[in-house]
């Protein structure tokens, strides 16, 4: 298994639930909330930090 594949696939996850008007939400049909934000940019930074 190639682990810089897994870690875009999971950057790609959080990115797709970031939503236009700012912030990330737990679904992209989900509005955003300041907890989903937090989480997101917590797993983008941990993901930058890994490659």
């Amino acid at each position: 298994m190639d682990l810089r594949k897994v870690l875009y696939e999971c950057y790609q996850f959080v990115i797709q639930r970031r939503k236009p008007e700012g912030g990330f939400a737990a679904t992209p049909l989900l509005p955003a909330t300041v907890e989903d934000t937090y989480h997101a940019l917590m797993i983008i930074q941990s993901l930058k930090e890994l490659v």
